[in-house]
Parts: structure tokens; sequence; C-alpha cells
């Protein structure tokens, strides 16, 4: 049906623009695995920005594709995964229509609202910190300074020298500079968390996918937990028809 294929390709590439592949959640650091399509005479496929799209069509047609074709250990995966009604009817479709397996052993999907709770908790625990840290400043400005010092005296030997001040001007001037840093900080974190909840928009959530239409989202997936070889499976119904995309995970040489 041309139509549900005109709506799929448009789906996936204003996702693909609306995604944020720097996540919150995207490692740092560890080995490196080339996330890759296992390709089989049920389905096709085609390039889209460098990427592999797996498509299977049945009486309902369904695109898969990994949002990185590289991740690093622990890092979590995420598929764009779209359905095409090419039926009479209008069926529902969410994330509960999606499983993911690696190695057969199931994996956990993240929903919008488990995202967005953490997305939120990250936010509130870096503010914490940074309010922490601006407040032990300012007490710390507000000390008085005391300097120590060793004065030879007359005569031969020598004494202790202790002085305490403080400065008005100075504790005043450090902690309007305190209270400056803390603002810029509170006002990145909630640029970073807003941009990152914005982000969400392309989590995939309930559809009502009507005949001649397509919908879809992004998927996001626990990261594997063990190192070696990984065949990871996406099995996706569409009005309870099973399509089976299955994607391999290979460590990548450093």
């Amino acid at each position: 049906m041309k139509t549900t294929r005109s709506t799929l390709l448009k789906i996936t590439q204003s996702t693909l623009l609306g995604v944020t592949l720097a996540t919150l959640f995207t490692a740092c650091a560890g080995p490196r695995y080339a996330v890759q399509p296992v390709l089989n005479s049920e389905l096709k496929s085609h390039h889209q920005q460098g990427m592999v799209v797996l498509e299977s069509d049945k009486k309902h047609v369904v695109t898969v594709r990994p949002l990185q074709n590289q991740v690093r250990a622990k890092e979590r995966l995420k598929f764009l995964v779209a359905v095409g009604n090419q039926g009479q009817e209008p069926f529902e479709f969410s994330l509960d229509d999606v499983q993911v397996s690696d190695n057969d052993q199931p994996l956990k999907l993240y929903s919008y609202e488990e995202q967005k709770r953490e997305i939120e908790n990250a936010a509130a625990l870096m503010a914490l910190a940074a309010g922490i840290n601006a407040a032990s400043a300012s007490i710390n400005a507000a000390m008085p300074q005391t300097t120590y010092a060793n004065l030879s005296v007359p005569g031969g030997g020598s004494m202790n020298y202790q002085l305490t001040t403080f400065n008005p001007a100075n504790a005043a001037a450090q902690q309007a500079a305190i209270q400056a840093n803390l603002s810029s900080e509170m006002q990145a974190i909630s640029a970073g968390s807003a941009a990152q909840l914005n982000s969400l928009s392309a989590v995939l959530r309930q559809n009502t996918v009507k005949p001649g239409l397509a919908a879809g989202g992004v998927v996001m997936v626990q990261a594997v937990k063990t190192l070696g070889s990984h065949e990871i499976k996406l099995h996706v119904q569409a009005e309870q028809e099973d399509h089976e995309f299955t994607f391999t995970m290979e460590k990548l040489p450093k």
C-alpha cells in the first residue's frame, strides 16, 4: 500500500530528527560493540542515513532500525520501530507490542514514564549537589581568616604569631560570586533536563493505527549484562501478527 509506506518513511525521518543521540544514559567508557542486522528471505532492507532499515511485510508492514551502529558496554540500546496498517480496520500499537531478548533472555524496555522519571530524578540530584557545594563554599567565605606566622624576637629565639581577621566586603563579594555560579549551574541543569524531556516525544507510546496509516517511535532497551557476542531479537506484534527481527552485537577491536 503506497500510502502506508510513504507514511512510514515520514515517521522514520521526523522521529530521527527529534531524537538526541547523546543522552543522559549513554555510557562514556568500556568496549565498543557493532550492532549489525541479520538479513533473511522474509525481510527486506534499505539504507537511511547510512543505517540499515529492516522491513517485514505481511498483512501489515513493520520496520526496525537501530539508532546507533555502535554502542558501548553497559549502554542502553535504542531502536526505531514503526508499523503500517495495510488492513481494513484500525488497531492499537504501543510498547506492550514489542519484546526484546538477548541470547533468548528477555530484556527490559523503558517506558516514557520511566525515562521521564529518571531524567527528573537525575536533575534533582544534580541540583541538590550544586546547592550543597554552594552552601559549603558560602559558609567558608563567611568565616574569619586566620594567619599563622613564626616571628624572630630580639636577643634570639622565636615566637608563634596568629592573627584572625574578617573582611565583610571580601566575604560579600565571594558569596555573590558563589550565588551567581550556583544560578548558572541551576540554569544549565534545567536546560539540559528540558532538552532531554523534549527528546522523549520520540518515545513509542500508545497509538491507534488507522488503515493506510502508520505509527511508531523509539524503543529504549536494557543494556546487555555480559561481554561477548550477543544475538538481539525483536518481536513486534501488529494486530497480533508477529514480526521478528534479529541483530548481532560483536565486540570491536580496540
